[in-house]
Parts: structure tokens; sequence; C-alpha cells
């Protein structure tokens, strides 16, 4: 038996009451391991006293600092590298070699929304990221907008759902790091609504949002769809021409 705990963010904080009670569900899972059982546990959490409390199965420990030949800069810089460390351990204790591994990795890198740009409507790119967010992706997003040299950066988003008393820190977090980047949010959620400035356009709902994005749109312009939004809109915004 396995389990693997990559980390311990916040994005989940109202679904759960509290940090600590969030800490606690995660524990029950490394609890529930036989003797036997081995869990990888990202010691960047810092939780790490209390996660280990009455485990029974070996813990194996890791960190984004590990050292590991598979582990360059590209990998390192990637959103999900707190997911690929701890796969890397277990694919070699099931007996798989690094060439195998790496080639793996590769796959995934490579097919990364975060770094495959698409060609869109009147010539604008799309990033799709709308898998999938919580605060740490959210940044990572922002730092990957800066890196373009276009006219228009934007990154689209519902919000962010269960971030509990600490949405506020998170928000503020955020339109910080926007600012910075010179990017702008077009957003639905209205927690952001107080936080209205140079860097956030607030929308009632997606409709007149994906207009405002239509009349933006052209080859000065790059958006990214973080977290989950209507595919039908991301669709027509991945289309060159909208009928």
């Amino acid at each position: 038996s396995f389990a693997i705990l990559t980390a311990i963010g916040n994005q989940h904080v109202a679904l759960f009451g509290s940090v600590q009670n969030l800490v606690e569900t995660k524990r029950e899972l490394l609890e529930s391991l036989p003797k036997t059982g081995t869990a990888f546990v990202n010691k960047d959490t810092g939780y790490l006293e209390k996660l280990q409390k009455g485990v029974r199965g070996q813990i194996v420990l890791f960190s984004q600092n590990d050292h590991d030949p598979l582990l360059d800069d590209k990998v390192r810089k990637n959103v999900f590298v707190s997911n690929l460390i701890p796969c890397i351990k277990l694919a070699r204790l099931f007996g798989m070699n690094d060439t195998a591994i790496k080639k793996g990795i590769d796959k995934i890198i490579n097919e990364s929304v975060s770094h495959s740009p698409t060609k869109g409507y009147r010539g604008c790119f799309i990033i799709d990221n709308s898998y999938n967010t919580n605060l740490k992706s959210f940044l990572f997003a922002i730092d990957t907008l800066s890196k373009y040299e276009y006219q228009n950066k934007i990154i689209v988003s519902r919000g962010i759902i269960e971030l509990g008393d600490q949405k506020t820190d998170s928000y503020t977090e955020i339109t910080n790091k926007l600012s910075d980047a010179g990017v702008v949010l077009y957003t639905t959620d209205n927690d952001f609504m107080e936080k209205q400035n140079n860097v956030v356009r607030y929308f009632a709902a997606e409709s007149p949002l994906f207009e405002a994005l239509k009349k933006i749109a052209g080859n000065t312009t790059v958006i990214v769809f973080e977290g989950k939004f209507s595919p039908q809109y991301i669709l027509k915004m991945k289309t060159y021409d909208i009928n």
C-alpha cells in the first residue's frame, strides 16, 4: 500500500473548516497505511510532526529542493513539480529505470498547459489552464504571463473556491502580483470587486466577460484561462474566426 501527500494548500480550507481540520484529514490517510505501507510526504508542508503522529508505515520525505538527476531546471520551474517528485520515487520503487521515467516526465512537461499557448481568435494566444486552480497555480500563471512581451496580458478566472478565512489574504497576494507583472484579471468572483483597480475587471457573468475578451483579442493579446470556465467560451476563443 502506498500514499502520496504532495502539499497542504489553502484551497480547501472552507471545505474542512480550518487548516487544523485539513491537516487532521490528511493525517487519516497516512494512519490508514499498514506497517508494510509507504507514504511519500512533502516535507515542505510545515506540518510534519502532526502528520507523522500515529503512522505505522514507512514515511519517505521529499522536497522541491531535493537533488535528483531527473529534476533539471525545466522540471523544477513547472507548477507540477511537487507532484512529479513522489511519482519519480514511487516509479523507481516499482522497478522503472530513469530512462523510462524521464520519457514520462518529458511528456507531462511538454503537454503542460502552462507551457503550451495556442493561437486563437483574431490571432491572440490562449493558454488553457482550466482543468484546476489553487493559489500556487494562479501565481504560477501570472508568472507565465509576465514573461510574454504583449500589450495585453489577461488572466480569466471565476475565482478560487474553498479558501475560507484565507481568501482575503490570498486574493491580496494575487492582486499585488498582478500589478507587479502587468497582468489584468477578468473575473466573475465578486470577492474581487473590492479590489477593483487597474488590474481587476469584474463581470457579473461569463457572457459579458467573453464579449470583453472578443473586443480586446488580437495578435498583441495573450489570455490564460485559470480554473473552471464554460468550455463553450474557451473553445470559441481558441477558434480564429467566431461566427
